[in-house]
């Protein structure tokens, strides 16, 4: 009985709770607007959206309520409110091994692990007299 009761309680938990989507505000897109504005048309961004996919390319238009950048990966313009917008970034990376872009810092944070790494080896391989 106790167990019917805890699998009947999960159940109502998991059946009421719905997926948590950040509700875009008017701060939020404020926000964007600047980073977008201070970067400037022809610049390189990442535009990550409330969905949580990622578009790479140049800034080609900057509106009141919206821009424009042109996608390096789907070749062409795509439009974006600010208010679609999550996130911003001025950069963007070449396609890797699995033809996926990633964030330029991890390229530095990777590159620091290999060279420590590196050492470290070194310094162990080195016999103690």
């Amino acid at each position: 009985m106790k167990i019917h009761m805890m699998f009947f309680c999960l159940m109502a938990i998991c059946l009421n709770s719905q997926a948590q989507v950040p509700k875009p505000t008017a701060d939020a897109a404020e926000k964007i607007w600047e980073q977008v504005f201070k970067l400037g048309v022809g610049h390189d961004i990442t535009v990550k959206t409330m969905s949580g996919a990622s578009y790479h390319g140049q800034i080609s238009r900057i509106a009141d309520n919206e821009f424009e950048i042109r996608e390096v990966d789907l070749n062409t313009k795509v439009r974006w409110y600010y208010s679609e917008v999550k996130s911003v970034r001025g950069d963007y990376s070449s396609k890797n091994f699995f033809g996926k872009r990633h964030n330029p810092k991890y390229d530095k944070i990777i590159t620091a692990g290999g060279v420590g790494g590196i050492m470290l080896l070194i310094l162990l391989s080195i016999p103690k007299t």
